[in-house]
Protein backbone atom coordinates (compact mmCIF):
# COMPACT_ATOMS: atom_id res chain seq x y z
CA UNK A 1 0.00 0.00 0.00
CA UNK A 2 3.15 2.52 0.82
CA UNK A 3 4.26 2.18 -2.51
CA UNK A 4 0.85 3.49 -4.47
CA UNK A 5 0.36 6.20 -1.80
CA UNK A 6 4.15 7.65 -2.83
CA UNK A 7 3.63 6.60 -6.51
CA UNK A 8 0.59 8.83 -6.02
CA UNK A 9 2.69 11.81 -4.49
CA UNK A 10 4.95 11.61 -6.91
CA UNK A 11 2.65 12.33 -9.57
CA UNK A 12 0.80 14.89 -7.28
CA UNK A 13 4.19 16.73 -6.86
CA UNK A 14 4.89 16.87 -10.51
CA UNK A 15 1.49 18.35 -11.06
CA UNK A 16 2.00 21.13 -8.84
CA UNK A 17 5.64 22.07 -10.32
CA UNK A 18 3.79 21.74 -13.94
CA UNK A 19 0.87 24.18 -12.21
CA UNK A 20 2.91 26.74 -10.73
CA UNK A 21 5.42 26.91 -13.60
CA UNK A 22 2.63 27.32 -16.17
CA UNK A 23 4.57 24.58 -18.75
CA UNK A 24 3.46 20.96 -19.76
CA UNK A 25 6.62 19.76 -18.83
CA UNK A 26 9.37 19.69 -16.59
CA UNK A 27 12.73 18.53 -15.68
CA UNK A 28 13.12 17.88 -11.47
CA UNK A 29 16.33 16.39 -9.93
CA UNK A 30 15.71 12.70 -8.04
CA UNK A 31 17.12 14.75 -5.30
CA UNK A 32 14.75 17.61 -5.48
CA UNK A 33 11.71 15.20 -6.12
CA UNK A 34 12.93 13.12 -2.93
CA UNK A 35 13.12 16.55 -1.41
CA UNK A 36 9.44 18.22 -2.10
CA UNK A 37 8.30 14.67 -0.96
CA UNK A 38 9.36 14.58 2.42
CA UNK A 39 8.58 18.29 3.18
CA UNK A 40 4.90 18.34 1.35
CA UNK A 41 3.57 14.44 1.85
CA UNK A 42 5.92 13.43 4.85
CA UNK A 43 7.02 10.41 2.68
CA UNK A 44 10.94 9.63 3.28
CA UNK A 45 12.24 7.20 0.65
CA UNK A 46 15.78 6.93 -1.55
CA UNK A 47 16.53 8.06 -4.43
CA UNK A 48 16.51 4.62 -5.67
CA UNK A 49 12.73 4.11 -4.77
CA UNK A 50 11.91 7.32 -6.74
CA UNK A 51 13.70 6.19 -9.95
CA UNK A 52 11.79 3.04 -9.82
CA UNK A 53 8.67 4.88 -9.22
CA UNK A 54 8.36 6.76 -11.99
CA UNK A 55 10.11 3.66 -14.07
CA UNK A 56 6.45 2.19 -13.52
CA UNK A 57 4.78 5.46 -13.73
CA UNK A 58 6.67 5.67 -17.23
CA UNK A 59 5.45 1.77 -18.02
CA UNK A 60 2.11 2.15 -17.20
CA UNK A 61 1.80 5.22 -18.91
CA UNK A 62 1.38 8.02 -16.32
CA UNK A 63 4.06 9.97 -17.36
CA UNK A 64 6.44 10.63 -20.44
CA UNK A 65 10.02 11.30 -20.15
CA UNK A 66 12.37 12.63 -22.25
CA UNK A 67 16.34 12.82 -22.26
CA UNK A 68 18.39 15.67 -21.66
CA UNK A 69 22.00 16.34 -22.05
CA UNK A 70 24.58 18.89 -22.21
CA UNK A 71 27.76 19.68 -23.74
CA UNK A 72 31.05 20.84 -21.66
CA UNK A 73 33.46 22.98 -23.01
CA UNK A 74 36.05 20.14 -23.39
CA UNK A 75 33.12 18.67 -25.89
CA UNK A 76 32.26 16.21 -23.84
CA UNK A 77 28.21 15.41 -22.89
CA UNK A 78 26.94 14.93 -19.34
CA UNK A 79 23.39 13.91 -18.17
CA UNK A 80 20.77 16.76 -17.35
CA UNK A 81 17.35 16.23 -15.49
CA UNK A 82 14.89 14.40 -17.61
CA UNK A 83 11.75 16.53 -19.28
CA UNK A 84 8.70 14.92 -17.53
CA UNK A 85 4.98 14.88 -19.04
CA UNK A 86 1.83 13.86 -16.99
CA UNK A 87 -0.02 11.74 -19.78
CA UNK A 88 -4.34 11.79 -20.12
CA UNK A 89 -4.38 8.70 -18.00
CA UNK A 90 -2.45 10.66 -15.32
CA UNK A 91 -4.70 13.68 -14.86
CA UNK A 92 -7.94 11.21 -14.54
CA UNK A 93 -5.97 9.65 -11.85
CA UNK A 94 -5.36 12.59 -10.45
CA UNK A 95 -8.71 13.87 -10.17
CA UNK A 96 -9.95 10.50 -8.62
CA UNK A 97 -7.82 10.88 -5.98
CA UNK A 98 -9.49 14.54 -5.65
CA UNK A 99 -7.11 16.40 -6.93
CA UNK A 100 -8.25 19.70 -8.75
CA UNK A 101 -6.73 20.27 -12.05
CA UNK A 102 -6.26 23.81 -13.70
CA UNK A 103 -7.91 24.03 -16.86
CA UNK A 104 -5.38 24.85 -18.65
CA UNK A 105 -3.70 21.79 -18.07
CA UNK A 106 -6.51 20.17 -18.76
CA UNK A 107 -7.57 21.55 -22.07
CA UNK A 108 -3.80 20.92 -22.83
CA UNK A 109 -4.02 16.87 -21.81
CA UNK A 110 -7.27 16.57 -23.43
CA UNK A 111 -7.73 19.14 -26.29
CA UNK A 112 -4.13 19.53 -27.10
CA UNK A 113 -4.34 23.16 -26.66
CA UNK A 114 -1.19 25.11 -25.73
CA UNK A 115 -1.10 26.85 -22.68
CA UNK A 116 -0.71 30.96 -23.41
CA UNK A 117 3.06 31.91 -22.30
CA UNK A 118 3.42 35.58 -21.21
CA UNK A 119 6.49 37.21 -22.92
CA UNK A 120 8.47 39.52 -20.78
CA UNK A 121 7.71 43.17 -22.35
CA UNK A 122 10.63 44.54 -24.73
CA UNK A 123 12.32 47.46 -22.98
CA UNK A 124 14.31 50.26 -24.85
CA UNK A 125 18.14 50.36 -23.95
CA UNK A 126 19.49 53.56 -22.82
CA UNK A 127 22.03 55.50 -25.32
CA UNK A 128 25.57 54.06 -25.15
CA UNK A 129 28.50 56.14 -26.77
CA UNK A 130 29.95 53.97 -30.03
CA UNK A 131 33.58 55.43 -29.73
CA UNK A 132 34.33 54.06 -26.39
CA UNK A 133 34.71 50.53 -26.99
CA UNK A 134 36.72 48.79 -25.05
CA UNK A 135 37.52 45.13 -24.32
CA UNK A 136 35.75 44.40 -21.35
CA UNK A 137 32.32 45.99 -20.09
CA UNK A 138 29.04 46.17 -21.40
CA UNK A 139 28.09 45.45 -25.07
CA UNK A 140 28.12 48.58 -27.47
CA UNK A 141 25.88 48.32 -29.63
CA UNK A 142 26.54 50.25 -33.08
CA UNK A 143 24.82 53.62 -33.73
CA UNK A 144 22.08 53.89 -36.13
CA UNK A 145 23.79 54.59 -38.88
CA UNK A 146 25.32 51.33 -39.17
CA UNK A 147 22.26 50.24 -38.64
CA UNK A 148 20.52 51.95 -41.64
CA UNK A 149 23.24 50.94 -43.65
CA UNK A 150 23.13 47.36 -42.79
CA UNK A 151 19.11 47.29 -43.42
CA UNK A 152 19.49 48.94 -46.82
CA UNK A 153 22.46 46.08 -47.87
CA UNK A 154 19.63 43.31 -46.58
Amino acid sequence: MRAITSKMAILSMLYSILHKSNRTYCWPTLATIQKNLLKHHSIDIRIRTISKHLQQLRFNGYIKSFRRYGRKIDGTYYNKPSNRQLTRKAFAELTKVGVKIARWLWDWALKGVLPFRSKSPIVDLPPQDPDSRTGSGPLKFPSMENAELAAHIL
